[in-house]
């Protein structure tokens, strides 16, 4: 466990890179800073592949008791950390986790880690025997519409989704969300997962966020407001988008 410079305090694998990252301050600290821009007391936020809890507990943070936090993490031992981390924090009644992967659909679906303790690229594919999972080893998941598990009545202001190429998938399971309430959603895009987990075009995933009325910016780009819309040249770069309703 460490306390970082915010002071929350965050229980981590050592085996897991990503929380490794977290946990000495250098993840994504351009993300970060967006998000603090957009981030009021008293809003109600989403966090898809919330991971051990790094951006619910952020939000957390800021929203306070007036706010709510719903976290979805599938993979079983990084949900048992988010759970502790909200706790470790006394968050409890802020933040509502849920041990389901977003999806389209409710059903059953598998997660792999490839990297064995390294969970941070942990991914749920389109097809339990797609090319992707050769030799590995999948755990049994539940899907389901966060449509079908945020209160109605909760207005959401930020929807953050890292999901190592289902953000489609889940995009489409709060289509209800995402036309009410226009919340500023903050996605990475990661043109290799979504081809190889989600067997989608990635320009695809691109073109339907603006189909929804969304302008795409880099998080730098956004931070310093130079009004450059994302625009994918084709490579494999992993890009953090922060998506502005019109």
């Amino acid at each position: 466990m460490t306390e970082l410079s915010n002071g929350l305090r965050i229980f981590f694998n050592w085996h897991d890179r990503q929380a490794v990252r977290i946990a000495t301050g250098i993840h994504e600290p351009t993300t970060q800073e967006a998000m603090h821009l957009v981030l009021r007391p008293g809003m109600n936020c989403i966090d898809v592949g919330a991971h051990i809890g790094l951006y619910t507990l952020l939000m957390a943070l800021v929203v306070g008791q007036c706010g709510k936090v719903y976290a979805f993490e599938p993979f079983p031992d990084t949900y048992d950390l988010l759970v502790k981390n909200i706790g470790e924090n006394h968050f409890e009644d802020i933040v509502f986790p849920f041990k389901v992967a977003c999806h389209y659909e409710p059903g059953k679906g598998q997660i792999f880690s490839p990297c064995g303790d390294d969970l941070g690229p942990a991914f749920v594919p389109r097809r339990r025997d797609a090319v992707v999972t050769a030799g590995l080893a999948g755990i049994d998941v539940e899907l389901a519409r966060v449509d079908d598990l945020v209160p109605a009545q909760a207005e959401i202001g930020i929807v953050k989704m890292d999901i190592e190429g289902a953000e489609p998938f889940a995009l489409r399971g709060m289509e209800r969300i995402v036309m009410r309430d226009r919340p500023v959603i903050f996605t990475e895009f990661n043109p290799c997962c979504l081809r190889q987990m989600n067997e989608s075009d990635p320009a695809e995933y691109l073109r339907w966020l603006r189909s929804y009325g969304y302008q795409l910016f880099e998080d730098r780009d956004f931070i310093q407001k130079t009004g450059h819309e994302f625009a994918w040249t084709g490579g494999d770069v992993t890009t953090n988008l922060v998506c502005v309703p019109d």
